[in-house]
């Protein structure tokens, strides 16, 4: 992301991810992701739940279940997954996967936006 956009302005591009194209490919259709998969922030106190049918839980905090998928970077790399611009497991210095990535590659793979 730009540096010059402030943390929660990079939170604003995966809130109107969430809250503009999920719903829309929703309702085109898309496959259930196969389990809840977390999305934390590390600069800020934010995190995303995208839940197996793609509800899309946003909380303040970082806290998680123990043994949930999760996917910890800066919000600005975690937007940049989610709009298709960075691979996390091409940049390991930059994103954490942990707990396993079956639903983060699902998540990567569905056309939620075209």
């Amino acid at each position: 992301m730009p540096e010059e956009l402030e943390l929660g302005q990079q939170a604003d591009a995966i809130d109107e991810f969430v809250e503009v194209f999920v719903p829309a490919a929703r309702a085109r259709g898309i496959e259930p992701l196969p389990h809840d998969l977390f999305l934390v922030a590390d600069d800020i106190d934010r995190s995303w739940r995208f839940t197996a049918d793609w509800n899309v839980i946003a909380a303040i905090g970082t806290d998680v279940p123990l043994a949930s998928e999760v996917l910890r970077a800066d919000v600005g790399d975690l937007a940049l997954v989610l709009w298709e611009r960075a691979n996390p497991w091409q940049l390991p210095d930059r994103f954490r996967i942990e707990n396993g990535d079956t639903a983060l590659r699902a998540l990567v793979s569905t056309p939620v936006h075209l």
